[in-house]
């Protein structure tokens, strides 16, 4: 009786331990199908992976810049809510990715050169000077929100959707006229180019 007792505990203990065997190959089989499911999702290009992060980063930085710009008297929650009632405004309207309408107003509205005043023999130059890519976009940004600011209609969201939609649409618009101006005086010196020596 007791060798058949033995026997029974031991054939339990076999059972077992390959129960458990099995478990951990089926948890290690299911780990490898996901693994492998990721690495199938994944874009088989680098170039293409590259370029889809380098979007999110922009976008992230673009609305990051622009909370910070909207923040008054450290009121960031209130500035991240009036963003984010403009991109809906702007999905309902377009129906299209709000992002991809400020981007193509941003590249519509990017300046490549500015005016630096230079001091030589007793005169006060402008000379033109080629700009950066983070200051491209912060004079971008400032002429839309100054451009708001300075119409006179009470509602902001309304005023700041209607300025995006001249420019992307109709390519108007009063921070499109800052622009010209600020170009048109590097156009006008452009003859003392040479006087840049930084």
């Amino acid at each position: 009786m007791e060798v058949k007792k033995n026997n029974m505990t031991y054939n339990n203990i076999i059972e077992n331990v390959n129960k458990i065997k099995n478990f951990r190959e089926l948890a290690l089989n299911q780990k490898k199908r996901k693994y492998f499911l990721k690495r199938k999702l994944r874009f088989k290009n680098k170039k293409i992976r590259y370029q889809t992060r380098l979007k999110l980063v922009q976008k992230r930085y673009i609305f990051n810049k622009f909370i910070n710009l909207l923040n008054k008297k450290g009121k960031k929650t209130k500035a991240y809510s009036i963003l984010l009632k403009i991109l809906i405004r702007l999905k309902l309207i377009t129906k299209k990715s709000p992002f991809f309408i400020i981007l193509s107003c941003i590249k519509k509205l990017k300046p490549y050169v500015k005016v630096v005043k230079i001091r030589k023999a007793g005169k006060v130059y402008e000379v033109p000077v080629p700009l950066n890519k983070k200051k491209q976009l912060f004079l971008v940004l400032m002429w839309i929100i100054k451009s708001v600011k300075n119409n006179n209609n009470s509602n902001f969201i309304k005023t700041f959707t209607n300025e995006i939609l001249n420019i992307y649409y109709k390519k108007r618009g009063f921070s499109i006229k800052y622009k010209k101006e600020f170009i048109k005086k590097a156009y006008e010196n452009r003859a003392i180019t040479h006087f840049r020596w930084f």
